[in-house]
């Protein structure tokens, strides 16, 4: 169950990390050469043998350079996005300061006019 789960999962990232490499290797370089698309097992065939896939690296997988390109933009968004949810916490910090500064003076205000009566 375990083995077919992982065999699952590591084709779907493959199937993923081809897309994403067609769709920027086209807009970055010329018209690519895609294999032909495989024939998939049965299930219960994948399931009764047992399969260890070996990962491609980048260098012979050609899509590297994409890749890299992928995860700078990745790395952008969330570096942006990082900053703005620290301006948002800074923002909150502030206001809950001033918040609590008057709702302290409102409570010894109203303890020094309880004790004034």
């Amino acid at each position: 169950m375990l083995q077919t789960a992982r065999s699952l999962g590591q084709q779907a990232s493959h199937r993923l990390l081809q897309t994403v490499t067609q769709k920027y290797s086209s807009r970055f370089s010329g018209p690519e050469q895609t294999p032909p698309p495989t024939a998939e097992a049965p299930a219960h065939l994948e399931q009764s043998r047992s399969v260890v896939e070996v990962w491609p690296s980048p260098e012979e997988d050609g899509g590297g350079d994409v890749e890299v390109m992928v995860l700078r933009r990745q790395v952008l968004k969330m570096s942006r996005r990082l900053a703005v949810l620290e301006r948002q916490n800074l923002e909150h910090r502030q206001a809950e300061t001033l918040l609590f500064s008057l709702l302290l003076s409102a409570c010894l205000l109203n303890g020094w006019l309880w004790l004034r009566r």
